[in-house]
């Protein structure tokens, strides 16, 4: 596959997420960043604006379905997607082995339901086109969970299950799907 021009990410706003925009950004490529921090996606896209690429910022909850199938679905219909970065993340703690009901639905919600409910926007059209990529960032928690991080490993695990299943699905395609699972990055986030 060429170098993508148009491109999705999902928590773009911190961390990972806006490494990876800055590092995306270049000419003659669009953006579509969605996070939660306007301030955050705006310094977000200075940066990618000043690296010559064309940003279109989501100040959006990711768990709004209709506002998430909107912008995908918009800015795909101006600049067909390349590449699609299920990246957005959550985690929270446990005591004893017990999360707080609305942190545990949160964090399944936003890592997973999310995840693929955004990707699920892009992939049909993608797949028309015969050509793109998507990838889902993970954790090595998928592979060892950590008792610190309950629901969170348990969400990675699952969004790898998925991605795997997806790529036997999409194979000869034209769409190649991609887990990549990043270990403790030096993020807000960790």
């Amino acid at each position: 596959m060429k170098s993508p021009r148009n491109i999705v990410l999902t928590g773009a706003s911190g961390g990972l997420g806006r490494a990876l925009a800055e590092a995306l950004a270049g000419p003659e490529r669009a953006l579509l960043l969605f996070g939660r921090s306007a301030e955050r996606l705006d310094e977000v896209r200075a940066v990618a604006e000043a690296k010559g690429a064309t940003v279109t910022v989501a100040q959006t909850d990711l768990r709004d379905q209709e506002a998430v199938a909107e912008m995908i679905t918009g800015f795909d219909a101006a600049s067909p997607i390349d590449l699609f970065i299920a990246n957005a993340g959550v985690k929270c703690g446990n005591v004893d082995g017990i999360e707080p009901a609305s942190q545990l639905q949160r964090v399944v919600d936003v890592n997973l339901t999310a995840a693929l409910f955004s990707l699920q926007c892009a992939l049909p059209q993608m797949l028309a086109r015969g050509r793109g990529q998507i990838a889902l960032i993970s954790s090595l928690a998928a592979r060892s969970p950590q008792g610190a991080l309950l629901s969170y490993s348990a969400t990675k695990a699952a969004l790898e299950a998925y991605a795997t299943a997806l790529r036997r699905k999409c194979r000869g395609r034209g769409v190649a799907v991609s887990i990549i699972r990043p270990g403790f990055i030096d993020t807000p986030m960790t």
